[in-house]
């Protein structure tokens, strides 16, 4: 290659290495990463693109990668987070909506790259200038460098004799002030993710996307260095150059594949987009079966109506341990400060509400015990403050994965079920399962209902 590759800088925490003529990447052990790798070179002031392939765990085949994909974006769409565009003062990570952009795709990784660039801003790297000067003993300034006062006194003609002693008139001292690291990768990636962006999208949308370039063009500005200048390795960056560097190539990753056309997907996290595909195909069988989902005021991300019952769909709620308001009822955590499951089904009917958890596993493999740990710190580690007795406080716990699922005892009992469901594969048993949950909440209803009028 004709440029360096930033290899200590490359997102999603990857670790690429050169093994002779060709690279290795490490993964963390915990992320499901697939897809097109774009790897930033750059070569003198420009930045140009070389791809790596990355295969997934196995249980994505690269028609699932691409619906994952488009189940991120549809995501976006429908909780309006393709809108919020970071604010133009302070750290730029309160979203605020300035318009919805229809062409740009990435909307999150270009978000993330303009609160990395408030990041940096707001904790500039800089450096001290050293200038070296000689001051008389006696006067303050600078910072005393004794070495050299040894070392170059005597030949200055800083050294008397008097009384049989030896006196130093002037000692060698360091002084200067403070700048800002400069840096050629910075400020070209900066650059490159503006231009780029530009061209994603249609002339008529690029104003709406002005709070994200402004962070994003001040630290391409802050960043330039002087003509000729070259940056040190990347393993020597500050943090929050390497932190603004790894956003700006996710981003360029995820642009350069927007760009490639229909069918080519980006590096993913599957994790997320797995999660995100789940979230989407619940909304789609309830919408089968309650008709199109509404926007509720409680906070839900989707609501139905069934037989004067309000069914509501939570992404990713946070139960804290001092309490959280969920559909008319306060949960608390008991197993950590907080808890988020990645799908909350809630079914209320005037003051009595059912609850039930499901949770996206995206593992290659998971194994019984494993589902048991995953299950039990919702079935037991959520209590509600008006029945705090009542345990579990969820209806049940379902578990959706890509792996092969384990075998677990009756549902019935354990109240834990497993499925396993991708885009491509196991969709009517997934379809079956969301609506046996349905089912199995409209008849916890009817049982607090029950209970609460014999007392």
């Amino acid at each position: 290659m004709a440029g360096r590759i930033l290899t200590p800088l490359l997102p999603y925490g990857l670790v690429l290495e050169p093994i002779g003529d060709d690279f290795v990447i490490y993964e963390p052990p915990e992320r499901a990463l697939a897809g097109t790798l774009t790897l930033p070179e750059v070569v003198d002031r420009d930045i140009e693109f070389a791809e790596l392939t990355i295969p997934s765990n196995g249980r994505f085949t690269q028609e699932d990668l691409r619906l994952l994909w488009e189940a991120g974006a549809e995501l976006s769409s429908w909780r309006q987070a393709r809108m919020a565009i970071a604010r133009v003062a302070g750290t730029f990570g309160a979203p605020e909506v300035m318009g919805a952009v229809e062409t740009l795709r990435d909307w999150q990784s270009l978000t993330a790259c303009a609160n990395a660039a408030g990041m940096l801003l707001s904790s500039w790297p800089t450096v001290l200038d050293r200038q070296r000067t000689w001051l008389p003993v006696g006067v303050i300034g600078g910072v005393e460098d004794l070495m050299g006062t040894e070392r170059s006194a005597e030949a200055r003609g800083a050294v008397h004799e008097r009384d049989d002693q030896m006196l130093v008139s002037q000692s060698a001292r360091w002084r200067g002030a403070r700048r800002n690291l400069t840096s050629v990768t910075v400020s070209t990636l900066a650059t490159t993710v503006i231009d780029v962006v530009r061209s994603s999208l249609p002339e008529d949308q690029v104003g709406l996307l002005r709070p994200v370039f402004d962070p994003i063009a001040t630290v391409a500005r802050v960043a330039t260095a002087p003509a000729g200048s070259r940056d040190p390795d990347p393993s020597s960056w500050p943090t929050p150059f390497v932190a603004f560097a790894a956003a700006c190539m996710r981003t360029l990753a995820e642009l350069q594949s927007t760009r490639r056309g229909t069918g080519v997907v980006p590096f993913l996290d599957t994790d997320e987009l797995y999660e995100a595909w789940l979230a989407i195909t619940v909304r789609r069988v309830l919408d089968a079966r309650f008709g199109p989902w509404t926007v509720s005021e409680s906070g839900a991300s989707a609501t139905w109506e069934s037989d004067e019952a309000i069914i509501a769909l939570w992404i990713k709620p946070v139960i804290a341990r001092s309490g959280t308001d969920i559909a008319g009822v306060r949960l608390h955590a008991l197993v950590a400060e907080t808890l988020a499951p990645d799908l909350l089904l809630t079914v209320t009917r005037g003051d009595v509400a059912a609850f039930a958890v499901i949770d996206a596993k995206s593992w290659a493999s998971i194994l019984p015990e494993q589902v048991l740990e995953e299950s039990a710190k919702y079935l037991y580690g959520i209590r509600r403050s008006d029945d705090p007795t009542c345990v579990p406080a969820v209806a049940g716990v379902d578990l959706v994965t890509c792996a092969v699922a384990p075998r677990i005892g009756t549902s019935e009992v354990s109240r834990v079920r497993v499925v396993s469901a991708t885009p491509t594969s196991g969709l009517n048993g997934l379809k079956d399962c969301i609506g046996e949950v349905t089912d199995q909440l409209l008849a916890s209803l009817e049982e607090r209902e029950h209970m609460a009028s014999e007392f």
